[in-house]
C-alpha cells in the first residue's frame, strides 16, 4: 500500500478535499480547471489530491490541454461511483490504522522532565531511567493509540454516511422495480 494513502483520510476529513472527491466521484473524466471553476479551490490543492489518488490507482492522467499557453490537465476516474470510491478509500485507511494500532505498544514509559518516550523493553533495558536526562520514567497509556482509535471512529461515521446514502438509493430502486 502506498505510504501516501496514509494521509488520504486527512484529506477526506478536510472540507475542500471532500468537495473535490464528491465532485469527481460520479464523473468518468474531468479537468483540474473544471474543478477549480466549480468549487473555487486552488489548483495546487486539487492537483495534490489527484496525485495521491493516482498513486493509489483511483484516477489516471489522460492528457494535457494547451489553451493559448495555459495548461489544463484532463483526468479519468477508475471508480466513477461515489459510494464505491468513498468505501474503498475509507476501508483502506481503517485497515491501515487498525494494523498500526495492533503493532503499537499499549503502554509507554515517559520522562516527565524532557518528554522522551520509551517502549517497555527500552525502559527495562535502562532500569526505567531516561537516557536523555537521567530522570525516572513514568508508565502511561500510549496516547497515539487513543488518537488512532478516534480517527477510526470518525472514519467509520464517514463510511456510514456514504453507506446510508447507498442504502436509501437501493431501497428506492427496489421500490420502483416492484411497481
Amino acid at each position: 500500500m502506498s505510504k501516501n494513502l496514509i494521509g488520504i483520510m486527512s484529506y477526506l476529513l478536510n472540507e475542500n478535499y471532500l468537495k473535490v472527491l464528491e465532485y469527481i466521484a460520479d464523473k468518468k473524466e474531468f479537468t483540474e480547471k473544471e474543478i477549480k471553476r466549480q468549487l473555487k479551490i486552488k489548483e495546487e490543492e486539487i492537483r495534490k489530491l489527484l496525485y495521491i489518488l493516482e498513486e493509489n490507482n483511483i484516477v489516471y492522467p489522460i492528457s494535457i490541454i494547451n489553451n493559448n499557453g495555459k495548461f489544463d490537465f484532463k483526468w479519468g476516474n477508475k471508480v466513477p461511483d461515489k459510494e464505491k470510491l468513498f468505501s474503498l478509500l475509507i476501508n483502506k485507511e481503517i485497515n491501515r490504522i487498525n494494523e498500526e494500532i495492533k503493532n503499537s505498544p499499549k503502554t509507554l514509559y515517559y520522562c516527565t522532565e524532557c518528554g522522551s518516550a520509551y517502549t517497555f523493553d527500552d525502559a527495562y533495558e535502562n532500569d526505567f531511567i531516561c537516557k536523555e536526562c537521567g530522570s525516572l520514567l513514568v508508565e502511561k497509556e500510549n496516547f497515539r493509540i487513543i488518537e488512532l482509535e478516534n480517527i477510526v471512529h470518525n472514519l467509520q461515521l464517514l463510511l456510514e454516511k456514504y453507506s446510508s446514502k447507498t442504502t436509501k438509493k437501493e431501497k428506492a430502486s427496489k421500490a420502483r422495480s416492484k411497481k
